[in-house]
């Protein structure tokens, strides 16, 4: 099975919350140990996204079923999910996000399990990551296949970036242009997910 922190992601200026991102996650066989190495974002095609939205635990017993009204993006071994929303004070900063290998996996005692670990989880977050739920407007984004062909120069744009501002002498650290190159990876798939062209070289 697999357990991932998935967070909102800090909106540009005057914007809602678009997307979420994967941003710790650990895993035992068939995943890997750790699962933060590659980048993703979800949106309201994602289960995750759907428990955000909805502040409540969903869960997809079968993801291989078409049978359902839960939104869900299934990845590589992946047969069954749920998803608790981390809450505080009526605001959300993202969510928890479990996966199984077997179907049907998530009876009501593992589900409350996933309630109690999202409740420790958010003593981890600070009060700015959390979020009004009028804040929250997810987007589409794309199947992460094809995210991944952009996200393979990341980096490469992060430091494009510091060296830009560098030369109008708008000094950006490391953490600034990160965040920064997230909201320009957010734009870009959210038109890719309208079927616009790319932007960004991927």
């Amino acid at each position: 099975m697999s357990i991932t922190l998935v967070r909102c992601l800090t909106p540009a200026p005057g914007q809602q919350v678009r997307s979420l991102r994967e941003e710790v996650g650990r895993g035992t066989p068939p995943w890997p140990s750790y699962l933060d190495i590659q980048p993703l974002l979800l949106g309201a095609e994602s289960l995750a996204g759907h428990a955000v939205s909805s502040w409540r635990l969903e869960a997809n017993q079968n993801l291989q079923s078409e049978q359902t009204f839960l939104p869900f993006l299934r990845t590589k071994w992946e047969m069954s999910a749920a998803a608790c929303p981390l809450l505080q004070a009526n605001r959300v900063a993202g969510c928890l996000l479990v996966s199984s290998t077997q179907a049907n996996y998530f009876s009501p005692a593992r589900l409350e399990l996933i309630q109690n670990y999202a409740n420790l989880m958010v003593l981890a977050c600070e009060p700015e990551d959390f979020y009004e739920h009028t804040s929250i407007q997810l987007a589409l984004m794309p199947a992460p296949e094809l995210q991944q062909t952009h996200f393979a120069h990341f980096q490469r744009s992060v430091k494009n970036l510091m060296v830009q501002s560098a030369q109008y002498n708008k000094w950006l650290i490391r953490p600034e242009a990160t965040e920064l190159v997230w909201q320009q990876f957010e734009e870009e798939f959210i038109r890719l997910a309208q079927g616009l062209p790319p932007t960004i070289e991927a």
